[in-house]
């Protein structure tokens, strides 16, 4: 009898561990041949792109390159309000993941600009050579593959819920607990195309699954990281979750008025804190 009922407890805590793994569907990415660790010494962009759209099981990840289906992409206009909705935005770190679209090296702005801004070019020449200069690196960097984490957006409403689609992607970073145990941006998001006014939003369907990801983050300081995230000028986070960083990521000095001046040369000062707020999610535009 007492073997019967070790056996019924035995099952019964299997159960519950398969389920608490699989409580949420995953994305299923390519294999690939070498997967890095980001160990960054530097706040680096927040580059998040779309990998699914409406759906609940396990599925195939989207790659950045490849066009969605529109039908789930509608123009809502310029005098849409929007309420906050009941979504969950979750870090699954129940199983291994990789994605090859993120920006994780550092690469110094200023060196590969500043004679460019002494010329006092047109805006639209400085884009064009940035493009050349700046972004084609990047491009050369997001073709390796790093460990990341699935992001999950899941519509708890009975009904669709619309998700703004800004110019530069999903709006969120990662934030992490200092020293002192308060909240800090460990990422920034890139606000060059600020200016542009999109009105497309993501149609989610309810009790679906909108999915990104973020990367993992390594380093020698053991902390707790989270994701804020923007949407319709609503703000939410996600659940906590153990990880490593370096301290050094909090230092957003970088983020000054020359950085912005970069993409924008005729930015007014009085202009400057704004973009950096909206940059590290702490403010609306």
């Amino acid at each position: 009898m007492k073997k019967f009922f070790l056996t019924l407890i035995v099952l019964f805590f299997t159960f519950c561990t398969r389920k608490e793994e699989n409580q949420y569907p995953r994305l299923i990415a390519p294999k690939a041949n070498k997967i890095i660790e980001v160990n960054s010494p530097h706040m680096l962009e927040s580059t998040p792109v779309l990998l699914g759209l409406n759906f609940i099981k396990d599925t195939t990840v989207i790659f950045h390159k490849q066009r969605y289906n529109n039908s789930s992409i509608v123009d809502l206009g310029k005098d849409t309000l929007l309420p906050k909705y009941d979504l969950k935005i979750i870090i699954d770190t129940s199983y291994n993941f990789h994605y090859n679209e993120f920006e994780y090296e550092w690469v110094d702005l200023h060196k590969t600009v500043d004679s460019l801004l002494k010329l006092n070019l047109e805006f639209r020449i400085l884009d064009e050579l940035l493009g050349k200069v700046h972004y084609g690196k990047i491009n050369i960097l997001r073709k390796q593959h790093v460990k990341s984490y699935p992001l999950l957006i899941y519509n708890n409403e009975t009904k669709k819920s619309y998700l703004h689609k800004s110019f530069n992607g999903i709006q969120l970073i990662q934030e992490a607990k200092d020293s002192d145990g308060k909240w800090k941006p460990i990422e920034y998001l890139n606000n060059l195309n600020s200016s542009f006014i999109s009105y497309d939003y993501y149609e989610l369907k309810a009790k679906n699954y909108l999915a990104t990801s973020i990367i993992r983050y390594h380093g020698n300081f053991k902390t707790k990281i989270r994701v804020k995230i923007r949407l319709n000028n609503h703000y939410y986070y996600s659940n906590e979750i153990e990880g490593f960083i370096n301290q050094s990521q909090f230092n957003d000095d970088f983020l000054n008025l020359d950085f912005y001046k970069i993409f924008d040369p005729y930015l007014e000062d009085e202009w400057f804190l704004v973009k950096k707020n909206y940059s590290l999610l702490k403010s609306d535009l």
